[in-house]
């Protein structure tokens, strides 16, 4: 994904689904007996994404309310 994306909403939908799927998903992936990913590894994400993207200053639906 661009640091300067050329459509914000769509980076910031990416964003949330794969936001999503880290809050949401380790039920799942325990379901599908995949191996959740450690609490450790998605702070990494989520701090990755806070100093690299401007996307992230926003989110799908507060970019659609504007």
């Amino acid at each position: 994904m661009p640091i300067k994306p050329k459509s914000p909403e769509r980076s910031a939908a990416a964003i949330d689904f794969v936001r999503w799927s880290l809050d949401n998903g380790k039920s799942q992936a325990e379901t599908l007996n995949y191996v959740p990913l450690p609490p450790a590894l998605i702070q990494q994400v989520e701090m990755y994404w806070q100093q690299s993207f401007e996307a992230t200053t926003m989110t799908a639906s507060a970019i659609g309310k504007r």
